[in-house]
């Protein structure tokens, strides 16, 4: 009977028995898997991390190679505009400032263009320099190649190169096909040398400049302004590692604008006291400057603006009026009759008289049109009177003299003080 009994529990337990047996190997098996793919996966992240940082450390190494190359860039800049004595006096064109980098004596790439330096060096290349031909059209160019340490284990290697160029176009050359070189970044535009982008500038042309042209690649970016003109200079470095355990390549561009003054914005400019006091009718456009005081009636004087408000040239600046001012204790007003170190502050006036009849009565009020915003058409009904100048608060204190105003002829031309 115990027998009986003990088969039967046996037999009723057997099929749960052969359920768990099955459920064994496939949940080992899964997870074995996963270990397997996260040890792979983690094996995987760690390599890559480790060649991500050893490809950024690369790039930082080349880029701080690269640094010297834009700063030697920069050298040759300033050597051309402040050093070589061929640069010309006016505002050079873009043609005349890449002729002037290249070398002087016998050579594939000189144009003859500018005035050839004494002797066979060329001073924009240096010692442990080599030109190339950056566009492969068999005449040397202003670019320039050098090799340097880039692995920092003291030896200077033939495969650790740094290559850059100075770019002063703003067009590429002229041949008898025509290339439009203003569409999006091709071959045809990199070989003509020419720099990406205008004069990085804080401020622009008004609209009515939309249709100047660049004088010889050198442009108006200021409203108003057209005496200085800016121009891009475009540097461009390129660092390659040629190691064949690491191959890493590094560009670096740099841009820089430069100033030139095409022409003096300033018709008139006095270091002693201005009158203006005519006696035919006198018309004025544009700026004047005097480091004294400013004297007018009017007598046929009438002070106009540069140009309509419409124009290119319309602009604060290049009509103002502007007297002199020293201040010496920093508050940033001079104050006649202070005295700081021995020397007496300034500020000049602009009086509504004559140093001719020493009186502030005479002649009629000039007429001076006064600026009244950019693209507005100016004022032209304002008068200089006596309320309206600055040395009294109203018509009735008419008792200054011009005389008892003017500058100390004698300080000025003796000590150059100003008083």
């Amino acid at each position: 009977m115990v027998t009986g009994l003990l088969q039967l529990v046996l037999l009723a337990n057997r099929p749960a028995r052969l359920a768990r047996s099955g459920f064994v190997l496939p949940t080992t098996v899964l997870l074995v898997l996963m270990v397997v793919l996260t040890a792979t996966a983690l094996t995987y992240r760690s390599f890559t991390r480790s060649d991500m940082a050893i490809s950024q450390r690369e790039q930082q190494v080349i880029s701080n190679a690269a640094t010297p190359a834009i700063d030697r860039a920069k050298a040759k800049i300033e050597f051309l505009f402040r050093t070589d004595n061929r640069f010309p006096s006016g505002v050079p064109a873009s043609d005349i400032l890449a002729d002037l980098m290249l070398v002087t004596n016998t050579y594939a790439g000189y144009t003859n263009r500018v005035t050839r330096l004494p002797g066979a060096n060329d001073p924009y290349t240096l010692p442990d320099e080599t030109r190339v031909d950056i566009n492969g059209d068999g005449v040397l160019d202003n670019a320039w190649s050098f090799n340097t340490d880039l692995n920092g284990d003291g030896a200077v290697a033939a495969q650790e190169l740094v290559v850059y160029s100075i770019l002063v176009d703003d067009q590429g050359p002229r041949l008898q096909t025509t290339t439009r070189l203003d569409g999006p970044v091709n071959q045809a535009k990199a070989d003509a040398l020419v720099t990406r982008t205008g004069p990085l500038a804080t401020t622009e042309a008004s609209a009515s400049c939309a249709g100047a042209l660049a004088e010889g690649g050198w442009q108006v970016v200021q409203q108003g302004n057209n005496s200085t003109l800016q121009k891009n200079f475009q540097v461009n470095a390129f660092v390659a590692n040629l190691n064949d355990a690491n191959r890493t390549f590094e560009t670096l561009e740099f841009q820089q604008s430069r100033t030139a003054a095409r022409a003096n914005k300033w018709g008139a400019w006095f270091r002693y006291d201005l009158d203006i006091s005519p006696g035919p009718e006198f018309n004025w456009n544009g700026a004047m400057h005097t480091d004294g005081n400013l004297f007018t009636i009017s007598n046929g004087y009438r002070s106009h603006m540069i140009s309509s408000h419409n124009s290119c040239l319309y602009g604060q600046e290049s009509s103002e009026i502007s007297l002199s001012e020293i201040d010496l204790n920093g508050d940033g007003v001079g104050t006649p009759g202070t005295v700081v170190g021995g020397q007496q502050e300034f500020q000049g006036q602009a009086v509504r008289g004559t140093l001719r009849f020493d009186n502030t009565t005479d002649g009629t009020n000039p007429r001076i049109h006064v600026w009244n915003g950019a693209g507005v058409a100016a004022r032209v009904n304002l008068d200089l009177t006596n309320a309206r100048d600055s040395v009294r608060t109203s018509a009735a204190n008419n008792n200054a003299r011009p005389s008892d105003i003017a500058m100390n002829p004698m300080l000025l031309f003796t000590r150059d003080i100003a008083q």
